[in-house]
């Protein structure tokens, strides 16, 4: 009798534990799509298209039609990858890399020029099988040029990186040629960018294991030459969790 209360005790514990398991990971879930919509919210925010418009208001004014018409279908494309991609978990890292050239394109335009950029991707990484959570970067850029390349002395300059740095990892680096972050600014610089990344990975991790998914911000070593951020990701995490 008693092994039998035991043992019933027991399934009780048990079935109780995976219900609460499976309650966690739909919150989690939840969340992580009220975050891809507010991802997609700020990547349709309304001053960014409307100085992108103005830029292209002002290259037919001046003439430019072709010009307009041809950085107008970057908008088009880069509105048309926003709604595709905020129902999924996960993308290609050719798809993700694609977007964020997409949207550099229309921050040129916007920028009238006046800032560089070059993306590099470690030959070791498949582009079509590499996966990344969508719109995990985007911000980060904005982030980077806001902060960073607007206040450098020179034309800005963003360089992007993604390396493989184990057979289990990668990894994604940005760094800019801006002032770089002030001690006193680590800790008070608050950034909805920054902070919907940094609940992003709290919540990947959540789901797919406690360091699975990484995000540091630095200043690169040399003194006033910008900043550096880089989040790292599994190369397998499993898409369908």
């Amino acid at each position: 009798m008693a092994a039998a209360a035991l043992l019933f005790a027991g399934m009780n514990w048990r079935i109780r534990y995976l219900r609460q398991q499976q309650k966690r990971k739909y919150e989690i879930q939840q969340q992580l799509a009220e975050l891809k919509l507010q991802a997609l919210q700020a990547q349709m925010n309304p001053h960014f298209i409307f100085n992108v418009l103005t830029a292209f208001q002002n290259a037919i004014l001046k003439n430019e039609i072709d010009n307009a018409i041809h950085n107008l279908s970057y908008v088009s494309r880069l509105m048309r990858r926003t709604l595709d991609y905020a129902s999924e978990k996960f993308i290609s890292l050719e798809e993700e890399v694609e977007y964020i050239e997409n949207y550099i394109r229309l921050e040129k335009i916007r920028m009238n020029g006046k800032l560089e950029t070059q993306i590099f991707v470690d030959p070791k990484l498949d582009l079509q099988n590499t996966r990344i959570p969508p719109m995990l970067l985007q911000p980060l850029i904005e982030n980077d040029i806001k902060h960073g390349t607007n206040k450098a002395k020179d034309s800005g300059i963003i360089n992007i990186r993604f390396e493989q740095i184990s057979p289990e990892g990668y990894q994604c680096v940005v760094e800019d040629n801006g002032p770089g972050i002030a001690p006193e600014s680590k800790s008070t610089h608050k950034s909805r960018g920054l902070d919907m990344i940094n609940t992003s990975i709290q919540l990947l991790n959540e789901e797919f294991g406690e360091t699975a998914f990484s995000f540091i911000i630095s200043n690169k070593i040399k003194p006033d030459s910008g900043a550096r951020m880089e989040i790292k990701l599994p190369l397998q995490a499993d898409t369908d969790l």
